[in-house]
């Protein structure tokens, strides 16, 4: 055999073995998002359900292996929908917070993602914790009932 045939056949047989490995690094990352679904997030929704509830709110909360959302109601009306997800890499799983909601002024639904954490966002899901995903809600919750009611 050349040395082209050669060089051909470890650079798939190292291609396939890359990728075998990264396979298995987001089969475990995906078991750590479970966890932190039900460890952090979930607990941080139930925290903030009770205490939305004492001022009104009709609050309900979801959770299932791809994202973990809470939904407040207010006189019938949504009004704030926000969820964790994670982009899962073989380095890493990613939170973001998605947020959902129909602006009373103008009639408008809107969408957007953003970030747990101001600054540099090589955080993990490992680094978060139940507090912060409390603060980056209340932090949106209250600049929107504040802004579109």
């Amino acid at each position: 055999m050349k040395d082209w045939e050669k060089d051909l056949s470890h650079f798939f047989e190292k291609r396939e073995s890359k990728k075998q490995h990264n396979e298995e690094k987001v089969k475990q990352k995906k078991s750590e998002v479970e966890s932190f679904y039900s460890l952090k997030v979930v607990p941080a929704f139930e925290e903030l359900k009770n205490e939305l509830e004492k001022h009104g709110r009709e609050v309900s909360v979801y959770a299932s292996k791809e994202h973990a959302s809470i939904a407040v109601k207010f006189e019938g009306v949504e009004e704030y929908h926000y969820a964790i997800k994670v982009r899962i890499f073989p380095n890493r799983a990613f939170p973001y917070p998605e947020t959902h909601f129909t602006s009373k002024k103008d009639g408008k639904s809107y969408k957007s993602e953003g970030f747990i954490r101001s600054g540099s966002q090589d955080y993990d899901i490992a680094d978060i914790s139940k507090e912060e995903i409390i603060h980056n809600f209340l932090e949106g919750y209250k600049l929107h009932v504040e802004y579109y009611d």
